[in-house]
């Protein structure tokens, strides 16, 4: 069986983290910024926001758990690791993430993995053409792949708002400096 890289953890967030989540960061919406260059709604960078310094902090201990859980898929790479923040994403009905591949390369920090945490339940999926893989938006579910080309990915639009969270994991201590 072909493997493809791209994990599920559904049910893995405790609910109520999923609430300080949203309401901590939904204080942080500014209503006239769109998101990003591929996608619709709002985004939050709870890294660099100073209000949300004890969020930050709550879910890096989330990450270090999520990460235990890559070393146990083998996924886990031969250097040593940490994350590169968190963004809370916010899509509003009939809003989406266009078709992308996350980049090796952010800020010269080289990623291995991206890690999407869903923050509630809705009619929306991601997509991973290249994969023929669907992923239902369920609140409390981890999704894990590969940030490079052959993993592009969208978010289709749903009837209801869409809430996430994001992050990546790098190679701690190796910095690239042609992006």
């Amino acid at each position: 069986r072909k493997r493809t890289m791209i994990y599920e953890f559904p049910n893995y967030i405790d609910l109520g983290l999923i609430e300080e989540i949203k309401n901590q960061s939904r204080k942080h919406i500014q209503l006239d910024k769109v998101g990003g260059y591929n996608r619709e709604g709002n985004t939050v960078d709870i890294t660099n926001t100073p209000e949300l310094k004890e969020l930050d902090n709550k879910i890096h201990n989330l990450m270090g758990s999520i990460q235990k859980k890559l070393v146990q898929l083998r996924f886990k790479p031969q250097y040593n690791s940490a994350d590169s923040g968190y963004e809370y994403h916010r899509y509003n009905a009939g809003e989406q993430c266009l078709h992308h591949a996350d980049g090796e390369v952010m800020n010269g920090l080289l990623r291995y993995a991206s890690v999407i945490i869903h923050l509630s339940t809705n009619d929306g999926e991601t997509i991973f053409p290249q994969q023929n893989k669907k992923i239902k938006t369920e609140e409390g579910k981890v999704v894990i792949f590969p940030p490079y080309g052959g993993f592009g990915h969208y978010v289709s639009p749903s009837s209801t708002s869409r809430e996430v969270l994001v992050s990546w994991f790098v190679y701690a201590g190796v910095s690239v400096n042609n992006e």
